[in-house]
């Protein structure tokens, strides 16, 4: 499936798109997600990144009193993204959450699942001063 749409802001030609595609590799998906942020920043335009939490994500959601639209905000423009170092289908998306004093909320999300994965999600006090 793919969308578009094309816009004119002061003289620059944006096009957006969605493509759903289940061979779409990794690192693919990561180039696409630093063009978009790079592009939005321009164009103040957002990108939406499709995802799925597993049965432990909503647990830990609900128990630990973290908005869905937080996880959103960190999956969808991560300040810092790390590789996890046990499981290499695994990678760490981490943002500061302005509206829970800027701490630091780290979303682990399987990057390799269509849509992705959040596998689990938590305030990182060890990244409070360090992102």
């Amino acid at each position: 499936m793919c969308e578009s749409s094309r816009a004119e802001l002061n003289g620059l030609r944006v096009s957006s798109f969605s493509v759903e595609s289940k061979e779409v590799s990794g690192q693919n998906v990561r180039t696409l997600l630093e063009f978009y942020r790079r592009l939005s920043s321009v164009a103040h335009l957002m990108v939406t990144v499709k995802f799925v939490p597993t049965k432990h994500a909503k647990t830990v959601l609900k128990e630990r009193k973290i908005d869905i639209a937080w996880c959103e905000q960190v999956l969808n423009s991560p300040e810092r993204v790390e590789p996890d170092s046990d499981e290499a289908e695994l990678e760490h998306r981490l943002g500061r959450i302005s509206e829970h004093g800027g701490r630091v909320l780290r979303v682990v999300v399987n990057k390799t699942a269509r849509p992705i994965r959040v596998v689990t999600l938590y305030f990182d006090r060890a990244m409070l001063r360090k992102l």
